[in-house]
């Protein structure tokens, strides 16, 4: 974002730039820079927010697991207490 902010105030580099892509105005070039630049950030945040889903749902699925095992294995002391036989695993 520095880059184009310079590139706004100092003409010069941005008049190269167009120059060398065939642009005739200065302008449209840092418009698509900026253009560009944003889609870029778009594409890493989308990237991003992808993985962090991914991530939850693994999390929940361990959480649900950890869950039913500890519900299975406190089903298991109170038979015991009781003098009844542990529950078998499925």
């Amino acid at each position: 974002m520095a880059v184009l902010f310079v590139l706004a105030l100092w003409e010069t580099p941005l008049e190269k730039v167009s120059e060398a892509i065939g642009i005739v105005t200065p302008a449209n070039t840092l418009f698509i820079l900026a253009l560009l630049f944003l889609f870029a950030l778009a594409l890493h945040f989308s990237l991003l927010v992808s993985r962090l889903t991914d991530q939850s749902k693994m999390l929940a699925q361990k959480l649900a697991l950890l869950e039913r095992d500890l519900r299975q294995a406190g089903g298991r002391t109170e038979d015991a207490d009781a003098g009844g036989e542990p529950d078998e695993p499925a």
